[in-house]
């Protein structure tokens, strides 16, 4: 370890690209400047891009005294979700607060495969392409060496296509594959766990394990991926793929069922306590007009249109039926499993056993007609999955949605009255 407070680079520095051109500026912001005074880690440095409501964006360093150095701003709106801005960062961090190793966090609103940082004055989001563009450029300023660790403190995130895009840019991503809280992941802690830790793999499993409350308010779930074990993962699921494309209707329906049950949308734990209660006023007033409140109980708790692919292959090697109709499909699925557990080394997840944790795929509930993705992504051209998924459901087609609990709780309510 490096001698705390000698001239020369820290044995980390931490890069904080705050996206707050949207509704979670002020969470943003609170993040950092809640370490102003702080007695922080002696050999963490920390570098700051916070873009306010306006689009405006200025650069923060915060040494280890917890002491906030202003080093500039912009008067004009910058797109936060422009790839170019976040390399220009990395390469401002790395140049200028040398380290050992580095850790990026994201934190703004993130929609799994469909991106991350979403800005609402451009209205744009940074595609996963783009993330992988801008970290690639920034490797420059670290003599051609990926990043070691990018921590997604944004929504749904742990995503595979995401995982595939970040291969070869960063050593490891830790994300969550549902909803995250307002609050987000404690900064402090970040560089309390980044301080203590050998490597990217060691503070990735540290960040997935960290005990602090607002994580356990916040956070429903949280995946440490090994980025260069995912290229095992996509080929396992392109050999998944292949095998749904070989599927009878009997073994398609269930999978198609399978699918549903495996989709992740949690939200944080304190919203859901939230939820709970707003459900249990709905239950209590039942010849009250609660249309308005049930409908944002079902907003809040609308299943996701991605999956879990831990939990999906678990129910396929697990339906019997499958192993009669399909036992290709469902050594595929324990190849994946396999992968997959390669590549998650580390993970939580409330859902104990039932859904462990990991990485989410995309499985929308209407399959609309043209391509299932909106920008180019690795993870397709490598697993061919759109193909697969056209299988599953076909173009135009949609899943049939259930009745929450909720709602048949609501009509059994209605029907004893009668």
């Amino acid at each position: 370890m490096l001698i705390p407070g000698r001239k020369g680079p820290r044995d980390w520095t931490v890069l904080y690209y705050g996206g707050g051109v949207n509704n979670l500026h002020q969470d943003i912001e609170k993040a950092w400047t809640s370490l102003e005074g702080s007695e922080l880690p002696p050999n963490v440095d920390t570098l700051v891009r916070h873009f306010d409501r306006e689009g405006r964006s200025r650069d923060i360093h915060i040494n280890p005294a917890g002491q906030l150095r202003n080093l500039g701003s912009t008067s004009q709106q910058v797109d936060s979700s422009d790839p170019a801005s976040l390399s220009e960062f990395v390469r401002k961090g790395m140049a200028e607060y040398p380290a050992e190793r580095f850790v990026l966090v994201v934190s703004s609103h993130g929609r799994g495969a469909e991106g991350v940082v979403e800005d609402d004055l451009a209205q744009e989001i940074m595609r996963p392409h783009e993330l992988k563009e801008a970290l690639e450029d920034s490797k420059t300023a670290n003599q051609g060496r990926p990043l070691d660790l990018v921590l997604f403190d944004a929504c749904r995130m742990a995503a595979v296509e995401v995982a595939t895009e970040l291969a070869g840019s960063a050593l490891v991503s830790v994300a969550s594959m549902d909803n995250i809280g307002d609050m987000g992941y404690n900064l402090k802690d970040v560089l309390k766990e980044a301080s203590g830790s050998a490597d990217a793999l060691e503070l990735g499993s540290r960040l997935v394990h960290n005990q602090n409350s607002q994580q356990q308010d916040a956070l429903n779930s949280l995946s440490a991926v090994r980025l260069d074990k995912v290229k095992e993962l996509d080929d396992a699921w392109l050999n998944l793929a292949g095998r749904l494309a070989e599927l009878d209707d009997d073994a398609l329906n269930l999978v198609r069922e399978h699918i549903q049950v495996s989709r992740r949308n949690r939200a944080s734990p304190l919203s859901e306590w939230g939820n709970d209660m707003l459900a249990e006023t709905i239950l209590a007033e039942p010849k009250k007009d609660n249309s308005d409140a049930l409908q944002l109980w079902l907003e809040n708790e609308k299943p996701g249109e991605a999956m879990a692919i831990g939990s999906f292959c678990k129910h396929l090697v697990a339906d019997g039926t499958l192993h009669h109709l399909a036992p290709e499909l469902v050594q595929s699925a324990k190849l994946v499993l396999e992968a997959h557990d390669q590549a998650v080394y580390d993970h939580f997840s409330n859902d104990g056993d039932d859904d462990p944790g990991g990485l989410t795929v995309l499985a929308p509930f209407h399959n609309e007609v043209g391509p299932l993705y909106d920008s180019p992504l690795q993870f397709e051209e490598m697993s061919r999955w759109e193909t697969a998924f056209n299988v599953v459901l076909p173009d135009g087609e949609s899943f049939e949605r259930e009745k929450s609990w909720l709602e048949e709780a609501l009509d059994k309510q209605y029907a004893n009255a009668r």
